[in-house]
């Protein structure tokens, strides 16, 4: 009998959990519309190996209650200011819903639902709490902004100019969650745009940050340093006209036209003044253009959102270039060209690797003092055997390159037992060894030009 009743209560326990699972909640079916709370449904599959499908549903009904409260802000945007202020409309909400999820607190669940498939979960958040803490939020980002803004000040008119552009940085970083909002502040009794004012004043004072060049331009030649640094003084033109020499200034080198090797970044001295070595030459153009501007990635917070760096990057950033005319390398050949140990009146390979050379922006003297490298080429031939009207010649090769500035060799190779072969005669068969001297030539020759020029 006690049996039966177990029996009995478990069958209706099982009947009543099976009717209660397949009710489904008005909330579910119909997403809630409230004007006191932001809504947030998440639904995943049950289908998740290994996961806390609970926690994958919250994440999913928070990321939906961004989104509803994205749309809200979004609503009551102008975005004519948006625009205005060069800002692409898509990655303002895009840096919005990213906010709008980070700042997400506060928020309770309301209900869970689920059956063999799916689980549903219901969260809300107070829209007065919301907006409420989002208030207090600008508020604080407005002190801070304003306090770091008034500090700039300060050092801009005591012309540190450097830690002046920090600072208005870090003022602009601290509004970034909160851009075209219109945060607004009292200073000397006027109300202004604390944004606005911000990027005024920045651009303001970089107009008056002026670069000059100590050289108009300077020379070298190509795969060879600059003789000496690429020099410019930088100063700021106070409202008197003064010229300030501004130290500690971060900027950065680039070629404007031509190419080479550098020492891209440095920083101004207590006068003013900045030099960027240049290493070699690349570039075949005959003027290079070198660039110096102020480096304002070096002040640049590393948590800047897209919209932020973007409007950074529209500002005038001072700069000033200066020409270097690049000549050609010249090069003194000895050409030595034997024939079974006997001189030519008329070298067979040396037009051919003087032309080649020339094609690649080498020049050649006959004075070891204007040149910059010594080529040494050196072939002879020698006979082989004959067998069956069939002559063999050998030619050895022997290629050296010398940089006439400290007389190091900077490349050297030897070709031995190069062969030729030809019916007839010897002559014939030293002409083959030379042709097949000159393909190894051929192989060389592309080397040199990039231990020279690269």
């Amino acid at each position: 009998m006690a049996i039966r009743i177990k029996f009995t209560i478990v069958l209706i326990t099982l009947c009543f959990q099976n009717t209660h699972a397949q009710e489904i909640p008005d909330w579910v079916k119909n997403r809630p519309v409230s004007n006191t709370y932001y809504i947030g449904i998440g639904i995943v599959s049950k289908n998740q190996n290994n996961q806390n499908i609970y926690e994958l549903a919250r994440n999913e009904a928070l990321k939906d209650m961004s989104s509803e409260i994205s749309s809200y802000l979004e609503s009551i945007i102008n975005w004519e200011v948006v625009e205005e202020a060069g800002i692409i409309s898509n990655d303002y909400k895009r840096n919005l819903n990213i906010t709008t999820h980070n700042y997400l607190e506060d928020y309770e669940l309301v209900d869970t639902w689920e059956d063999e498939n799916e689980l549903w979960v219901y969260y809300r958040l107070s829209k007065n709490l919301f907006l409420d803490k989002r208030k207090k939020r600008i508020e604080k980002a407005r002190d801070l902004s304003f306090g770091l803004y008034k500090k700039a000040k300060e050092k801009e008119d005591k012309r540190n100019i450097s830690e002046s552009i920090s600072l208005y940085l870090q003022a602009l970083n601290s509004l970034q969650d909160f851009i075209v909002e219109s945060v607004k502040v009292d200073f000397n009794g006027y109300v202004i745009n604390l944004e606005s004012e911000l990027y005024s004043s920045l651009q303001n004072m970089l107009k008056n940050i002026y670069i000059k060049p100590d050289k108009l331009t300077y020379y070298a030649k190509i795969g060879r340093s600059v003789s000496e640094p690429v020099s410019f003084y930088i100063y700021f033109n106070n409202p008197v006209n003064e010229k300030v020499p501004l130290k500690n200034l971060p900027v950065n080198f680039s070629f404007e036209r031509g190419s080479g090797q550098l020492i891209n970044k440095n920083t101004t001295n207590e006068f003013g003044t900045v030099g960027c070595n240049i290493t070699k030459i690349t570039g075949k153009t005959e003027t290079h253009i070198i660039r110096c501007e102020l480096d304002i990635d070096m002040y640049k917070s590393s948590d800047l959102f897209v919209i932020q760096n973007s409007l950074i990057n529209e500002l005038n950033i001072p700069y000033a270039d200066c020409n270097i005319e690049v000549s050609n390398l010249k090069i003194i050949a000895e050409f030595n060209e034997l024939h079974f140990g006997n001189k030519k009146d008329i070298n067979y390979l040396e037009p051919a690797v003087k032309n080649f050379l020339a094609k690649n922006n080498i020049s050649f003297t006959s004075q070891s003092s204007d040149a910059d490298y010594l080529l040494k080429l050196d072939v002879n031939s020698r006979q082989g055997p004959e067998s069956y009207n069939i002559y063999i010649a050998y030619a050895d090769l022997s290629i050296h390159l010398i940089d006439l500035s400290d007389q190091n060799e900077i490349y050297s190779t030897i070709k031995k037992n190069i062969t030729g072969k030809e019916i007839d005669n010897y002559e014939k068969a030293d002409l083959a060894a030379y042709n097949n001297a000159f393909k190894e030539i051929d192989n060389i020759l592309p080397e040199l030009i990039k231990i020279l020029q690269d």
